[in-house]
């Protein structure tokens, strides 16, 4: 797994368990109008890695974009708990780098 995505599994990590262990003060979650993603496809580990700066705590990862959206709708709902709406918008991006062969 590549450092950047390890650090952002971690900072995530150490988010929620600070809210867990009532570490975080008086905690009531913000809910956001939209919640923006940012997912770095780990080439070690062959899995997108999603966090998000606005929605404290999340940390997803999947093998595919389609299967990464499927977590994240879950793993959504469960941080948001009961004060979440139905629907929310998300914002996703994504970044790939990988190392072509050129043609020549």
């Amino acid at each position: 797994m590549s450092k950047k995505a390890f650090g952002q599994i971690e900072e995530g990590l150490n988010e929620a368990l600070a809210v867990a262990r009532g570490e975080a003060g008086s905690f009531r979650l913000h809910v956001p109008s939209e919640i923006c993603i940012e997912a770095i496809w780990d080439g070690e580990a062959k899995v997108w890695v999603a966090t998000s700066e606005n929605l404290p705590g999340l940390v997803a990862e999947a093998e595919t974009i389609e299967k990464l959206e499927d977590t994240l709708s879950r793993m959504i709902a469960d941080l948001l708990g009961g004060d979440g709406p139905g629907e929310i918008v998300v914002r996703i991006r994504a970044e790939c780098s990988k190392t072509l062969r050129l043609a020549g």
